[in-house]
Formats: structure tokens, sequence, C-alpha cells
């Protein structure tokens, strides 16, 4: 996780270091690292509500999906990251440009995987959320997969279905 604030703060360092500015391309230099040094900041907030479980003390009703809100984010800050890499590795003039466009891409291949993840985690979110707990009426084939609730055939009783899955 602390790969996308060292390849964030790397890339912003070798861009700001070349000291030679591209005339024509002065905005693509400056885009990346405001990009580079947005992503740095944002993801060290995030890190730091996660660290100390602020989302949890704040969001205790279901009206925020934080789930949500954390693959958003990624989902934002790779497509930012990813056009910043192109239009640097593109456009830059230096060498210094080009090692930044390259530490670049690697933030950008690990805030794909951070999103892939945090997608993962608000799927799993939404579908422990989505179903209201069920019961099972008692008797042969009462419930889902057929399942018996019963402890007597004749007496039917309801039991909660714990499901994992």
């Amino acid at each position: 996780m602390t790969a996308t604030l060292v390849f964030s703060l790397i890339a912003f360092m070798c861009v700001t270091i070349g000291a030679v500015v591209c005339v024509p391309y002065v905005a693509t230099t400056g885009f990346f690292n405001f990009v580079a040094m947005a992503a740095l900041l944002s993801t060290l907030c995030l890190y730091a509500i996660l660290l100390f479980k602020v989302q949890e003390r704040i969001f205790r009703c279901n009206c925020c999906q934080w789930p949500l809100l954390e693959a958003g984010y990624y989902g934002v800050v790779l497509v930012l990251y990813f056009f910043a890499v192109l239009f640097l590795s593109l456009h830059g003039c230096v060498t210094s440009h080009k090692v930044g466009a390259a530490f670049g891409s690697f933030a950008v291949l690990v805030y794909a995987a951070d999103g892939a993840l945090a997608l993962r985690r608000f799927l799993a979110w939404r579908r422990e959320h989505s179903r209201p707990p069920a019961t099972i009426e008692g008797g042969v084939g009462g419930g889902p997969m057929g399942a018996i609730a019963t402890t007597d055939m004749n007496k039917k009783e309801k039991l909660p279905l714990l499901m994992s899955i």
C-alpha cells in the first residue's frame, strides 16, 4: 500500500528536478506534478482515515457507502494518473521526465491493483448488506437448498439461516 506513496513521490521528484522546462509543453509537466502530488497527499489522507478508523466513527449509518467511495477515489486517481503519465511520456524532453513517467507508470499499476481490491471489498460489502436475514420454514424442502429446520417432523419452528458466501 505504501508503494503508491513511494512511486508518486519519486515520480514527482524526478520531474521537478529536471531543471530544463520544455517550453511548448510546460502544461504537461505542471499537470503531471499536480496529479502526482495530489495523489500523494490524498492517498496519505486516505491511509490516515483507514488507520485511525475514522470512517467507522463518522459513518455509523448506511447513508454513506465507504467501500464505494474508496473504489471511486482509486478510479479517479487512476484515470488522472494514466493521462498524466501518457502526456509526460509523449512530451517529456529531458531524461528525468522519462524516468518520472516510468515511476508514474509504476504508480498507475499499483493504483490499479489497489482499485481492484477496493472494488472487490465494495462488492463483498454490497452482497453482505443487500440481503435481509433469511429464515427457514420448517419441513422438508421448507427453505433454500431443501434444508430441514425441524427437530421433530411434526413440530415446525423458524431458525435463522446462516449463509457464508
